[in-house]
């Protein structure tokens, strides 16, 4: 676990590269501070593709909680990258099968109880996305599923 403490003065340093926080006293050390730097760095790699995807303004953290797509822009997105990818609905939506002109879709629904509404979400590829409102798509595609066509 790392430090989220703001008062770097409150942070003993060592010569390998290391702090230990005098707040929390949580230690952490180079190889971890480096991990969170890349883990950061990917992430915001990935907003920048899906904002330069679906043609809208990556906002980042100036934004709240929206990670791209301006108050004027059609689209506000969240992007959420790590964790465990959701191989289930992946599997539901590239099993789907369409023809020219569709695109692919899975609606997840729930019931909460009584006296409250239905909730539903709707999940796209986001490269049929895309290239269905004629967005123009980023030239690094990742490698599709046997199958698939990736629209470029």
């Amino acid at each position: 676990m790392a430090c989220r403490h703001a008062d770097r003065s409150k942070r003993t340093y060592f010569e390998n590269g290391a702090y230990q926080c005098s707040m929390c006293m949580t230690l952490v050390t180079a190889e971890k501070s480096r991990l969170g730097k890349l883990a950061r760095s990917r992430g915001n790699d990935i907003e920048r593709l899906a904002c330069k995807l679906l043609g809208i303004s990556r906002v980042g953290h100036y934004g709240g909680k929206e990670d791209g797509g301006k108050s004027h822009e059609w689209l506000a997105i969240s992007v959420k990258s790590g964790g465990s990818y959701p191989e289930r609905i992946d599997a539901l939506l590239r099993g789907l099968p369409v023809v020219a002109g569709q695109l692919r879709a899975v609606v997840h629904a729930d019931t909460p109880g009584p006296g409250v509404h239905r909730r539903m979400l709707i999940t796209l590829d986001a490269y049929d996305f895309a290239s269905w409102f004629g967005v123009q798509a980023v030239s690094v595609a990742p490698a599709a599923p046997s199958g698939d066509v990736v629209h470029v």
